[in-house]
């Protein structure tokens, strides 16, 4: 995917010169900068992500719903 994101001008040329000495693209910094950016304040997702997608079945009771069925517990474990 290509956009457009407006720098200033020092902030090119600074760009400019990193792109120089790492022999990389500015592209590719943005990338990366970009990459580790969103890895510390957007960490990935352990879960897949179908999981997210997930729709119970309608007719499925609420599981909590079965607590009302269970005995009281017969001494206190504290």
């Amino acid at each position: 995917m290509n956009f457009s994101v407006y720098l200033p001008d020092p902030t090119v040329s600074r760009l400019s010169l990193a792109a120089e000495k790492r022999h990389a693209s500015k592209n590719a910094i943005i990338r990366e900068a970009l990459e580790e950016w969103l890895d510390h304040h957007c960490p990935p997702s352990s879960w897949p992500p179908h999981f997210f997608d997930f729709q119970a079945l309608k007719e499925t009771p609420d599981f909590s719903s079965y607590r009302n069925d269970l005995a009281p517990p017969k001494e206190d474990v504290f």
